[in-house]
């Protein structure tokens, strides 16, 4: 009875032995698991990290690009405003430009008038001084 005892023994020995390397197989299954586990959720945030990254990238890139598009309108509509003020400047200069000339011609003018004014006025008094020597007897030369 000793010898069952003792194989009954070795047995549930034997089965602990099955059962605690069972558990650590389990233990160790589960150990691995929780590890592929972390590393998949691990992959899974440093992709996620990676998209918003790339997401940050583009909206900056995006930002840039308009701020270069809206640096570059201003700089066309400033060119535009430099070109109609330059334009202006010029259309002022001509008008100041064709008012002095106007105002030149008139004076030409008007010197041309007086020197025929005086003409006039010396031929007519040349002319009067010549009918009044005429008429003045005091005068005659013949």
């Amino acid at each position: 009875m000793a010898a069952r005892r003792e194989a009954k023994a070795d047995k549930e020995e034997k089965a602990d032995q099955r059962e605690v390397v069972a558990k650590d197989k389990i233990t160790d299954r589960e150990q691995k698991a929780d590890q592929h586990e972390k590393v998949a959720l691990d992959k899974v945030a440093d992709r996620e990290q990676k998209t918003e990254q790339r997401e940050v990238v583009a909206k900056d890139k995006i930002t840039d690009r308009e701020q270069k598009t809206d640096q570059r309108e201003k700089a066309a509509l400033d060119k535009v405003a430099d070109r109609q003020q330059k334009a202006d400047q010029r259309e002022v200069v001509a008008k100041d430009n064709i008012t002095d000339r106007e105002q030149k011609a008139d004076r030409h003018e008007k010197a041309a008038l007086d020197r025929i004014t005086d003409r006039e006025q010396k031929a007519d008094l040349e002319q009067k001084v010549d009918t009044e020597a005429k008429a003045d007897p005091r005068t005659d030369t013949r």
